[in-house]
């Protein structure tokens, strides 16, 4: 789940998303939606994150926005990104976010962190 309370600092904001994250083989596949953002949306990517902080964006999201842009859906076929053993190690580590940003807040609405279980065993 998305959140801004998720987000460091974090974002006081009614807006929420829900995304899925799947890996196979050397691809991981986002998609999901976000809804109520208190702006137009403005980027959306997964960062890598240093002492909380997001400092690197390392993938784009091609997102459908809805008709007022303050929501979206992200679909799996358009969201398909190569993985370096780099970024590997990064999801291992717990060391990438995710965020969905808008006009008024341009460093992140909401998000959170990709928990490093996601790549335990592989």
């Amino acid at each position: 789940m998305l959140a801004g309370y998720k987000l460091s600092p974090s974002v006081p904001t009614s807006a929420t998303g829900m995304l899925t994250l799947t890996i196979k083989n050397d691809t991981l596949t986002v998609k999901g939606s976000f809804s109520d953002l208190t702006a137009p949306y403005l980027s959306s990517g997964i960062f890598f994150t240093q002492k909380k902080m997001a400092v690197n964006q390392l993938f784009t999201f091609d997102t459908e926005l809805n008709e007022d842009e303050t929501g979206g859906k992200l679909r799996a076929v358009n969201n398909r990104f190569p993985l370096s053993s780099a970024h590997k190690e990064l999801l291992k580590n717990g060391e990438l976010t995710i965020k969905i940003m808008s006009t008024k807040h341009n460093l992140g609405e909401i998000g959170a962190d990709i928990p490093g279980a996601i790549l335990k065993g592989r």
